[in-house]
């Protein structure tokens, strides 16, 4: 949960302030209007959540965020698939679902400290 949440802290942080930074690396066009940005103040304070989440030991959000990763793994999966969606972003795939498994292990194994 750590890790995932500085991850989604910083991507965030990127996509709000410098979203032209990361996005071409991905195969996105350059973007100019303000959509992206909002994205990526959602990840940065979504990652708050994290923060307190890891702060209160909150056990069932630690669940609940490793199904949502799933979740987010397999929407972008079907996304580049179906041709809608440039295959490097993929790598948010696999970041979110490797978190995931990790959190979701580390749940049903009781080390929260790792989580």
């Amino acid at each position: 949960m750590k890790v995932f949440g500085v991850y989604l802290c910083m991507l965030g942080l990127t996509l709000a302030l410098v979203p032209n930074l990361i996005l071409p690396v991905f195969g996105f066009p350059e973007v100019t209007d303000v959509w992206v940005r909002l994205l990526g103040l959602s990840f940065f304070l979504i990652s708050w959540i994290y923060y307190l989440a890891i702060k209160e030991n909150w056990i069932s959000f630690y669940t609940l965020s490793a199904w949502a990763r799933i979740t987010v793994s397999l929407f972008i999966l079907a996304c580049v698939m179906l041709g809608i969606a440039p295959w490097p972003l993929v790598l948010f795939g696999i970041i979110d679902a490797a978190s995931a498994i990790w959190t979701y292990r580390s749940v049903r194994c009781g080390n929260h400290a790792t989580t």
